[in-house]
């Protein structure tokens, strides 16, 4: 299985996020799954533009991927996959 395939399925772990987990930083998230509907006060990663996918809602079901940095949910719940 590749690397990539590995930190996908969460074989790295990850974290479950919510409002209550105040900002998450050293290490680098590889994909975010929206859990409940999900807005994000702070996201920093590898995306162009990163900052027009905070303050806005997420919907469950969905997902994100790049390399995040730093990931503060302001409300909803999310898993944070490591890389």
């Amino acid at each position: 299985m590749s690397s990539t395939a590995f930190n996908l399925q969460g074989g790295s772990g990850g974290h479950v996020l919510n409002s209550g987990e105040g900002a998450q930083t050293g290490k680098t998230y590889r994909w975010i799954q929206i859990v409940e509907d999900t807005v994000f006060s702070n996201l920093a990663g590898n995306l162009t533009n990163i900052a027009d996918l905070q303050t806005i809602t997420h919907l469950a079901g969905t997902g994100i991927g790049g390399n995040f940095t730093a990931v503060t949910v302001a409300s909803g719940t999310c898993i944070a996959y490591i890389q």
